[in-house]
């Protein structure tokens, strides 16, 4: 359990062993850096966050997901996903764009901009 309080949670190694089921720290810890999970170290103990090891657990899954529904899959991960912070996270490190929706109002600042947004308007 951990006793100082972060933003986001944190695993000790030791604890993202058990969730891997490997019983050694340092195995824990070469899975974690093979897999791109950043180990951090914080008064002689090493750590990581708990969305780093969601998104490395969940890769093969989300991978293979795009494989087998190239047309729909971020809609498909949308709902098999426990929150929007998470999901959007995972398109992130897939270096997938997170937020489709257009701007719905356009302000111009001067007389330029306003010629310019009338010309793309009509």
């Amino acid at each position: 359990m951990n006793t100082l309080q972060f933003p986001f949670e944190i695993f000790t190694v030791a604890e993202v062993g058990e969730q891997i089921r490997l019983k050694d720290t340092e195995a824990a810890k070469r899975w974690c850096i093979s897999n791109g999970v950043p180990v951090y170290k914080l008064s002689n103990r090493d750590y990581v966050y708990k969305l780093d090891l969601h998104f490395a657990l969940s890769k093969p899954f989300i991978l293979n997901l795009q494989k087998t529904n190239p047309l729909n899959w971020k809609e498909v991960l949308r709902e098999i996903t426990s929150d929007v912070s998470l999901y959007n996270y995972f398109l992130l490190k897939l270096d997938e764009p997170r937020n489709n929706k257009a701007f719905t109002e356009v302000l111009p600042s001067n007389s330029k901009e306003q010629d310019l947004l009338n010309s793309l308007l009509s």
